[in-house]
Formats: C-alpha cells, structure tokens, sequence
C-alpha cells in the first residue's frame, strides 16, 4: 500500500523526464533555426557569386619614386591604349633602332621571315609587355628621342605611367629611358571653336601640322597662346618662355607640361609621375602629345616598354 506521505512526495523521475522533453523540443527548435540561417546564408553567397566584379581598364602597381614600398590597386583609364584609337605621329617620332645581327642571324632570320628581323616599331611602346626585348628601341638624335602620339579624344591630362623590365630582369638597363619630358598641342573647344577635321592627304605627304586643319591651328594658336604663356609661367617659375613652348624639333603648337625622372634602380619597375602643369579650363584640351626622352642610363639605344597618360576628358 502507498501510504499518505508518499502521495504527497513528489515524483522526482516525473519531473526530470518532463524537462528533459521540453529541453529536446528547444534544441530541435534551436536547430531547424540553425538549419534556417544556413540556408539563408548559402542564398547570400550564391547572390553575391553573381554580381560582376568592378570592370576597370588598367591595373598596376603605384610608385610615387626612388625607395617607394606603397602598392595598390590603382584604377585609371588610359588614353594612349591601342584600343581607343591612338595614332602614331611617324614624322615627330624618332627613328627606330636597327637590330644588331652578325651575318649569319641576319641569313636566318631574313629566310624564316622571322618576326624579330626588323625591330618592335614605335606602337610597340603603347602594347602591353610580358618579357624581355617586348620594347620600343629608338635611335636617339644628340642623345634625344621622341614618341609623338595622336590622341583619339580631346583630353586634360594629368599624369604619366612609364613601365620598364625591372634592372634584375633585363640585359640592357642602361637602356632604359631617365630624364623625360612631355609635350602637349592646346586646341580650342570653348565657344565658337572649329570642327576637328582630319587630312589624310596631308598625313601621308608628311606635314603634321595640316592634319588637323591649318587654318583651325592658326585660330587656335592666336586664341590659346596668351592664356597658355600665361599659366605655364606660374608653372615653371624662373624659367625663360623658351624651356617650354616654341620648340625648335616641335614648332609654336606645343607646350611642356611635365619632367620627370625615371629611376631604373628604383624598387617599383612601373612608376607614375603627376604632371607639372595641368590647365584645367572647360575651352582648353590636348589632341597630341609628345614624349621626349634627354637622356637613358648610359646606351646607344632607348628603349621604352609602355607608357600610359591618365586624365579626363
């Protein structure tokens, strides 16, 4: 018989069963919960696979001169990219350099028509590069050499990029380019300017200067030249007018708008140079420039592997 004091005991087992019963109803709640949130996060992932990366047009390391560590990813449009229509000047731009072959290499390479008979042309120095020789060599004249290039658009530019194979990679360093300069053609958009209009027949008789319209040139020089003088001198303080426009190899149409050095012992191969002066005026763009090279690292030749010039339009 079960007496009143044991009615009246509570049924330890009871409870301890009941509560084990309620604590596997949370953890099964608990856990439909977890399986939840991984569902939810495996949709997020998948989601986030489809968005399309930040399309750029180039990416290189940022060297800001000689012992520089900071590399980044560094996006900006290049607007002497093959692809954006850029032209060769070949009567501003300097000879190229002819390949060096004992007699024997020049026999082989002439009866395979082999691609490194002749030397990279100037285009070469716009292409992007994988290894040695991937260059444009030029001849220099008094120890100077030029690329002239005709921009597809009407730009501001800001800053350069030259790219050269790293010393401990290249055979040649003392090819590689130093002191540089750029020069720059001014036309008139403002209010009133003239249409651009390409000769082709006077691209191919070899009078650059008409390849825009001479005329147009003419009105742009007599518009542009005061205010032009005028901001370039607050550029280059204490250097005569003649250090910067009315260079004897370019005429009266261009004006320099940066120096700079390119240091071939520097840690960063690829090395970008702000510009020094840059006219920031709605009227006032750049169709042309130049890039002029007054010295290299000791050689003959002068070799440039890229060069790239960032602005706006």
């Amino acid at each position: 018989m079960i007496s009143d004091s044991d009615r009246n005991t509570p049924t330890t087992g009871l409870v301890d069963n009941s509560g084990l019963k309620l604590l596997s109803k949370q953890v099964n709640n608990l856990g439909s919960q977890v399986s939840s949130l991984s569902e939810d996060l495996r949709s997020m992932k998948t989601e986030v696979r489809k968005i399309p990366a930040p399309t750029t047009i180039y990416q290189y390391p940022k060297g800001y001169g000689a012992g520089s560590t900071d590399v980044v990813k560094y996006y900006k449009t290049n607007f002497l990219s093959i692809g954006a229509g850029v032209l060769i000047d070949p009567y501003m731009t300097s000879p190229t350099a002819e390949p060096k072959y004992n007699i024997i290499q020049k026999a082989y390479l002439y009866l395979t028509k082999h691609e490194h008979y002749h030397q990279q042309p100037p285009r070469a120095a716009l292409t992007p590069w994988e290894d040695y020789g991937d260059c444009w060599c030029s001849a220099p004249r008094q120890g100077m050499s030029q690329l002239a290039v005709i921009l597809s658009r009407r730009i501001l530019p800001e800053e350069v990029v030259v790219e050269h194979m790293p010393k401990a990679a290249t055979l040649r360093p003392e090819v590689a380019p130093q002191n540089m300069e750029l020069w720059v053609r001014y036309r008139y958009v403002g209010k009133g300017s003239r249409p651009y209009k390409w000769s082709v027949s006077s691209f191919l008789r070899g009078n650059p200067e008409t390849i825009a319209g001479q005329d147009a040139l003419k009105s742009d020089r007599k518009i542009l030249r005061g205010p032009v003088l005028d901001a370039l001198r607050l550029a280059w303080r204490d250097e005569p007018d003649s250090s910067f426009s009315d260079d004897p190899y370019l005429g009266p149409d261009f004006y320099k708008v940066g120096t700079w050095m390119y240091d071939i012992n520097d840690k960063q191969h690829i090395q970008r140079f702000p510009l020094t002066a840059i006219i920031d005026s709605d009227d006032v763009r750049v169709d042309k420039v130049v890039f002029r090279v007054n010295s290299n690292w000791g050689g003959n030749e002068t070799c440039i592997y890229r060069v790239k010039l960032h602005g706006r339009l």
